[in-house]
């Protein structure tokens, strides 16, 4: 049986996926990040997405991803500074809300993505 796997020790950095999907053109960004994570404690900006398909009877995809590190650095940096800035000013509306999986577990009271949620559902 394959499983989701990683091989820290492989040249190339690789994430092997299974995808229960029958659309093989839309990689969840949840792939990217997890190679992106990986490649980045590697200092490598380059690494594979394998993914096999068993409703498409077992079709192997293979992506290669190429990652712009000097991108990705300057939008943490600028992340990083949002985050400081809320910190500071107390005010956390400006950040980008959390996932929703993330804020349906939340237990921050105050919390502004749901504060958000909860306005644009009282607004419709």
């Amino acid at each position: 049986m394959i499983k989701n796997i990683y091989d820290e020790t492989s040249i190339v950095p690789y994430i092997l996926k299974i995808n229960n999907s029958v659309y093989t053109s839309n990689i969840p960004d949840t792939y990217y990040s997890e190679l992106a994570v990986i490649c980045a404690k590697r200092n490598i900006n380059s690494g594979l997405i394998i993914i096999v398909y068993p409703k498409l009877n077992n079709s192997v995809i293979v992506h290669e991803i190429i990652f712009n590190n000097e991108k990705l650095i300057n939008l943490c940096l600028t992340k990083i500074e949002d985050i400081k800035s809320a910190v500071k000013n107390s005010y956390p509306y400006k950040l980008d809300m959390c996932p929703q999986f993330t804020i349906n577990s939340c237990n921050i009271e105050n919390c502004s993505c749901k504060m958000e949620i909860y306005k644009n559902l009282k607004n419709s």
